[in-house]
Order: structure tokens, then C-alpha cells, then sequence
């Protein structure tokens, strides 16, 4: 994933990827931004080595959950007090990997909970809770991974070679500020969660699918420099919620009290479990209000034929955008204005009166809304709904109301 990022951006023509620096220093004025740099050398002092300055209009701090760039400004993260230690064991495979390790497994071992994942065919992850006593240090050494390796997996050096060992800590913490003026926190620095739901990436691709289309329109002078606020008040509610999902569920597949175990798999096994609670929507920001259409949730990704025989996702044909997807063309009731509102906005309007809608998904998210028409945000989170072509104008207008964005200030 990260070659696949670094050679994007690299494509781009307009990026300066700089590696191998660290930011030393942080400071913000009424226009900007400004970094010290320093060329990292895990030897030297800070006042070895080349340095620069980089001036930004915004900062994205994106460094990992032990952000250097909360530190300098001083943000608290909120602890929900869950704290464990894993010992992570990567291999590679010496023979044909057995089958059934060719998926992840989690075995809620009371005594020891512990799981393994297949990386492809030739690379194999384990992990092993430990327990009260045991040191990072003990725990690390080659002997105790061959130990546990044998003990869980009847695996020994024959049929893998062990590439790393190392313990890592889980925990469940959230910055109690995402936007510090003209600075963002994003990803593991502004949260983190136990990876039972596997929700810490992905959680961090919201945080910058939230946050990118948002800035392209403050940075194009399109939406003023409030809706920014936007990121945080939709962010932290969802990843709040997610966070203590993942707690939740952390709780009953490692708990090490036995009679608690012996209970929740007599659950299971009668099939008395409940069902998990719903994924969250976001709650505020740029959502129209007053409507019953689930604003805040995802819209469906299906695949649609264009007139000029196109075929593909509707994201991969329309781009990266707003998108307005109509039952019939609605581009005679949204008269002139309020169309080069939406094209001023790069919003992709789709019929699906004049398209294949090959999986059948959009008209059958438009009967389940109720709807004529929604209106989708780059992230794919829905906006809102028109019953008639009446409601679809005052849709149009509760976007350009929400942002706030009119057509004079697009063009």
C-alpha cells in the first residue's frame, strides 16, 4: 500500500516528497503555517545535520500515534483504558503453506488469547496476547517464539523462518482537539483502537477522505475557511463510536476469565449471540437536516454502462466528486443556476434513465430511499434525498447552504 501511495504521488508532478526528515519545530500565524526541518540521522543532535523551513497554508499531521506534532502543541488524548500487549511474530514459510492457515483465525484462548493471519501464500502473522508478568524483553527472544510457535502450532524451524519479532500495544486513546488552527491531526495521531474490528487504517482513510475534499474547496477559494470545522465534529463522533465497538468486542474474544469464556461460547455454539450493533453514521456537518433519508451513511457502488459503452464503478466514470444520481434527467427542474452550482463544484450528474445500471443497485437505493434523487459526497457519504423534482431543487440549495457555497463565490 505504501509503494502504491508513494508512486501516486510521485506521479503527480506537483508533489515534494520528502524523506528522511524530521520536523523539529512548529509554528502558526494568521496566514500559515511554518515547519522547521531537520535531516533525520538517529545519531546526530539537532543541531547536526542540513535544515530547512517549509511554509504551508495547512498542515495535515498524519505521524502515527506517537505524534511529534500533538506534542508540540500540546494536545491530550482521552484514555478509555484498554491496554494490551501482543507479541507479533512475522514468518515466511519454508514449505507449501499448510490449509488451514490460508485464513485469519482468533482463537479466544482464556489461558492465552492468541490468532495468526496468511500474508498471501508465503508469509504467515502470529500473535500472542501476554500475560501479567511477561517482559517485552523475554518475550521478544527467539527461544520464546519458537516456544510459543511449537506450543499453539506444532511449527518449528523447519517450517518457517522467522523475519521479525516484536510486541506491540494496544490501546484505545483520542485526541481531545483535531484542529488546532491552521493544523490537522489525522489517522493513529488522532486516534487509536484495539484491532479487533481491524478499523485503526481504515478509520484513517476516512479521516483523509473527510478532510481531502474539504480543503480542495476551501483551497480554491469555493468555501470559506469554517467548513474545515466540519472535519472534527464529524470524525471524532464516528471513531468514538467505532473505538468503543472495538473495545467491546476486544473484551469478549480476550477475556481471561474462564466462567465468562465458558459462557459467551455456550452463546455462540446455541446461537444466542445478539446481532452487532449497526455501523455509525456521521451525525453532523455538511448533512441536510430535517429529512428522513439516511444522511450520513454510505451510498451503494455499483456498476453502470455509459451511453458511449463505458463500463466500470460509478466512482471509477463519474471521478472523485459530488455526485447527483437521478431516477430521469434532472437537469430541466434544476434550471440554469443551480446547475453551474454543481458544475462549479465539479458535481457529476448521472441519469439512470440514460445509463445500464448493470447491478441494479442505484434504482434500488433510490425505491429504498423513497427518493427521485440523491446527492452523494466525495466520500461517499450521503447528503440527502429529493422525493419529487420540487424537493430536488431544495436539495441543490441545502448543499450550497450547508457548505456554505454560492455560484459567485465558485466562479
Amino acid at each position: 500500500m505504501e509503494s502504491a501511495i508513494d508512486k501516486r504521488l510521485r506521479g503527480y508532478g506537483t508533489v515534494d516528497v520528502r524523506q528522511g526528515w524530521a520536523v523539529t519545530g512548529l509554528e502558526q500565524d494568521a496566514d500559515g503555517v511554518t515547519l522547521r526541518l531537520r535531516g533525520w540521522n538517529a545519531e546526530a543532535t539537532t543541531t547536526d545535520g542540513p535544515h530547512d523551513v517549509v511554509r504551508a497554508r495547512y498542515v495535515i499531521a498524519a505521524d502515527g500515534s506517537r505524534s511529534g506534532i500533538r506534542e508540540f502543541l500540546a494536545v491530550e488524548r482521552q484514555d478509555f483504558g484498554f491496554n494490551e500487549r501482543w507479541l507479533n511474530i512475522d514468518t515466511e514459510w519454508l514449505r507449501p503453506q499448510p490449509p488451514e492457515f490460508g485464513y485469519a483465525t482468533q482463537y479466544c484462548d482464556p489461558a492465552r488469547g492468541h490468532m495468526t493471519i496468511n500474508i498471501g501464500t508465503a508469509r504467515q502473522r502470529f500473535e500472542f496476547a501476554l500475560l501479567p508478568g511477561e517482559t517485552r524483553e523475554e518475550m521478544t527472544t527467539p527461544e520464546a517464539a519458537w516456544r510459543l510457535l511449537r506450543q499453539y502450532h506444532d511449527l518449528g524451524p523447519d517450517d518457517l523462518r522467522v523475519t521479525r519479532r516484536l510486541v506491540y500495544g494496544f490501546e484505545a486513546r483520542i485526541a481531545t482537539r483535531w484542529r488546532i488552527g491552521r493544523v490537522f491531526l489525522a489517522g493513529d495521531a488522532a486516534h487509536t483502537m484495539p484491532p479487533y474490528l481491524g478499523q485503526g487504517a481504515c478509520s484513517g482513510l476516512r479521516d483523509a477522505a473527510n478532510l481531502a475534499w474539504k480543503l480542495h474547496l476551501v483551497l480554491g477559494s469555493q468555501a470559506p475557511d469554517a467548513l474545515l470545522d466540519t472535519y472534527e465534529s464529524e470524525r471524532r463522533p464516528h471513531v468514538t463510536a467505532i473505538t468503543h465497538a472495538a473495545i467491546g468486542l476486544g473484551k469478549v474474544a480476550n477475556t481471561h476469565d474462564v466462567e465468562a469464556a465458558a459462557a459467551r461460547d455456550a452463546a455462540f455454539f446455541a446461537g444466542k449471540v445478539p446481532p452487532p450493533p449497526p455501523f455509525p453514521p456521521l451525525s453532523d456537518g455538511v448533512l441536510r437536516a430535517g429529512t428522513d433519508a439516511p444522511v450520513g451513511t454510505l451510498t451503494p457502488q455499483g456498476r453502470i454502462r455509459l451511453a458511449d459503452g463505458r463500463t466500470g464503478r460509478l466512482d471509477d466514470l463519474t471521478g472523485f466528486g459530488f455526485v447527483l444520481v437521478a431516477a430521469e434527467d434532472p437537469t430541466g427542474a434544476l434550471g440554469s443556476e443551480r446547475r453551474a452550482l454543481l458544475e462549479r463544484l465539479g458535481c457529476a450528474v448521472v441519469a439512470l434513465d440514460t445509463v445500464e445500471d448493470l447491478d441494479g443497485r442505484h434504482n434500488a437505493y433510490l425505491r429504498e430511499l423513497g427518493a427521485v434523487a440523491y446527492l452523494a459526497r466525495p466520500d461517499f457519504v450521503l447528503f440527502g434525498a429529493a422525493a419529487d423534482n420540487t424537493d430536488l431543487c431544495a436539495l441543490v440549495d441545502d448543499l450550497a447552504a450547508t457548505l456554505p457555497v454560492t455560484v459567485e463565490a465558485a466562479a
